[in-house]
């Protein structure tokens, strides 16, 4: 249903806000035993070919700054999730890369609205986590974890404010980052393998910052809708499925065409915390 267009003002900047775009129709269950690799949840509906991965970073599909700001702390916190999964695996390289260069992008993103509103930057708490990186040492990269995601929960608090209701931004983000971790997931897999372990690596740690997102704010939306919660995290603990474990499987469990479809299933059953009233 679409809404009067209005002016948000705050994070230290005046956003336009369209009206909601209608929801997208869900792709069709493929046939038994076929495996039908489905093009990028950032494609044009109707395009071909695969586009998945970092896109979701360019997808301006979120115009609503309080929207893609959660989202992109979650999918922040994702990076965080599997280079903790890669430190308790011994890949320290691959720890390093997700707490550098993979989340590079999104904190620059996220921490322009964190200073206005006076939260520093993530710069001291990732040199932190990188000389744990360096040291091999278990436990400082604990204590460094641990220091990264209070920080982080200070900036969402500070934004907070900003969305009302808070479940609606919410529930929002929540699935934003699943359809994030459906794209990477999409650019991961070719055929029944996965071809591209650093994009697994990604959609997964994008799928635990979800769930454990979502159990957060479990309890209070259920109050409001328990039956749409119920069905979420029946749908969330299938998809999970398809990510087993930190290593990538030898034979992927599901494919990218099921992963979107589940995505897409959640998004109806979340829908109605946004079009609440």
């Amino acid at each position: 249903m679409a809404r009067t267009p209005k002016l948000w003002i705050g994070i230290g900047l005046t956003v336009a806000l369209p009206a909601f775009a209608q929801r997208p129709t869900v792709p069709p269950q493929p046939a038994a035993g076929r495996l039908v690799h489905l093009a990028g949840k950032d494609n044009v509906p109707g395009t071909t070919g695969v586009v998945g991965g970092e896109t979701y970073l360019r997808d301006g599909g979120i115009s609503d700054t309080r929207t893609r700001f959660s989202r992109d702390m979650l999918l922040l916190l994702g990076h965080l999730e599997i280079a903790s999964e890669a430190v308790e695996s011994g890949a320290w390289d691959a720890a390093k890369t997700h707490v550098t260069t993979s989340s590079e992008d999104i904190r620059t993103k996220l921490e322009p609205y964190m200073r206005g509103q006076g939260v520093p930057t993530f710069e001291k708490l990732v040199a932190a986590l990188v000389k744990a990186i360096h040291a091999k040492n278990r436990r400082e990269f604990t204590v460094a974890r641990q220091a990264f995601t209070d920080h982080a929960a200070r900036g969402s608090l500070a934004v907070k404010k900003f969305q009302t209701p808070y479940l609606r931004f919410q529930a929002r983000a929540i699935v934003e980052t699943l359809k994030a971790a459906s794209s990477a997931y999409d650019s991961a897999v070719t055929g029944q393998a996965v071809s591209d372990a650093a994009e697994y690596h990604d959609s997964r740690g994008f799928l635990l910052a979800a769930r454990r997102a979502l159990a957060q704010v479990e309890l209070e939306m259920s109050q409001a809708h328990p039956d749409h919660v119920r069905d979420i995290k029946r749908r969330l603990a299938e998809l999970a499925t398809a990510w087993r474990a930190f290593t990538p499987p030898t034979a992927i469990t599901m494919n990218a065409e099921v992963v979107a479809l589940l995505v897409s299933q959640i998004e109806d059953d979340a829908a109605v915390f946004w079009q609440d009233k």
